[in-house]
Parts: C-alpha cells; structure tokens; sequence
C-alpha cells in the first residue's frame, strides 16, 4: 500500500511538473513573440462575470502594413469584486487616450493590450520541478523509510 502510494505521489509530481513546464513555456514563447508595437483604437470595453469576479475586456483595432488588424484582450488581475467597481476602473481606462498593443509581426492575429512576463507561471514551475528533485534525490532515503 505505501508502494503505491509513493509510486501515485511521484507520478502525481512529475505530471505537475510537466503541465507546469509546458504552461510556462507556451506563455514565455507568446510573451516573447510580442515583439512589435503600434497604436490601439479601442473599439468596445467589455464587463463580464468571471467566477465571481469582474474583469473589464477591451475590443481593439491597430494597423500594421497598411492593414487593419483587430484583438481581445481581458486585463489581468486583480479584478473587481464587484459591478460597480469594474464600471469604475473601466472610467479609468477609457480616460487613458492612448493604448499600445503588442502583436506577433509574423502573425498579428495574435496580439495584446498587455505584455507581461508569465511569473505566475515561471514561480510554479520551479516550486513543481524542485518537488520533483527532492524526490529523486532523497528516494533512496525515503524509500528506507516508507518500505521498511
């Protein structure tokens, strides 16, 4: 029984680990292809629910080659608890005149209001990678323990 255990508990570690990697490694190569810049025409805000929470989402127009290229972008967190705080911040955000939107100059299709680094998704990786480490390096160890 503590076999399987232990066998479930680094398995269960290990698939953390990678879905962490592979998260932290789509967000890094998106956040890194976001390499050019232009000038964004907001054309619709947004407010919808969202677990229980209030995000405000901004539909947006920006030109690039001589072409009109659209987006959607939901801001990050934190978001509002409440409506009427997210109506507020969205007042806020329709007074900044001007926005710039980051975009993949191969493929503007993808595109951001934001370009933040993927911290939030680096920081799990490392804690979920060095759970794994620990177990392989104190295996023998726990092993001793655990099956005697």
């Amino acid at each position: 029984m503590r076999k399987v255990f232990f066998t479930l508990l680094i398995g269960a570690s290990f698939a953390f680990a990678s879905y962490f990697s592979f998260r932290a490694l789509q967000e890094t190569v998106r956040y890194f292809s976001l390499q050019q810049e232009a000038r964004a025409q907001i054309v619709r805000w947004e407010i919808r629910e969202v677990d229980g929470k209030f995000p405000i989402s901004a539909f947006y127009q920006f030109e690039y080659q001589g072409k009109s290229w659209s987006g959607f972008t939901r801001l990050s967190p934190p978001w509002n608890l409440n409506e009427p705080a997210a109506v507020q911040d969205l007042q806020k955000n329709q007074m900044q005149k001007k926005w710039t939107v980051w975009f993949d100059p191969k493929d503007p299709t993808h595109s951001s209001l934001e370009k933040k680094i993927p911290t939030n998704w680096i920081i799990r990786t490392i804690l979920s990678v060095a759970v794994v480490v620990y177990f392989l390096i104190f295996m023998k160890r726990i092993s001793r323990i655990v099956f005697n």
